[in-house]
């Protein structure tokens, strides 16, 4: 839909196996050149290349696994996106749609107790009251399966 409308949509998500499942796909460590080896805290971007110049272009990100992103992820690509264009607006005023469940597995922290997982969740990120939240009810696997 959002193609239909002329709207530049970029798909990502935090594993190689999941990005491979969406259309136009990438990881998340590749689209915001994000440095995995220190915890996503930074990112090797720079404004001149033409990944960057593409990634200004975009409109919408469409981000999977969401609860596996770390806040500092999240926090990175905000200032890799408010970066390109200079901007004020958080992610540069991109349309960012995060999903996952939150119910699986929270972000890989190395060595980390259950209290620095919680921690470094998306939803204790200072980015996290500026999402609107939608929760889905019901299970459209099973909807369909009966349906068949």
């Amino acid at each position: 839909m959002l193609s239909s409308m002329n709207k530049n949509v970029q798909c990502t998500a935090w594993t190689g196996i999941a990005s491979t499942l969406l259309s136009n796909g990438r990881t998340s460590a590749s689209l915001f050149k994000l440095k995995i080896g220190n915890d996503s805290k930074t990112s090797n971007h720079s404004k001149g290349s033409n990944e960057t110049k593409k990634l200004k272009e975009v409109d919408v990100i469409i981000w999977d696994e969401c609860s596996m992103i770390s806040k500092t992820a999240l926090e990175t690509a905000d200032f890799v996106l408010r970066d390109l264009p200079d901007s004020p607006f958080s992610f540069g005023g991109k349309r960012i749609v995060l999903g996952g469940d939150f119910r699986q597995i929270l972000p890989v922290i190395r060595r980390g107790t259950k209290t620095d997982l919680i921690n470094n969740c998306i939803k204790n990120s200072y980015l996290w009251n500026q999402f609107q939240k939608f929760s889905l009810l019901d299970n459209m696997r099973i909807i369909n399966a009966d349906a068949n």
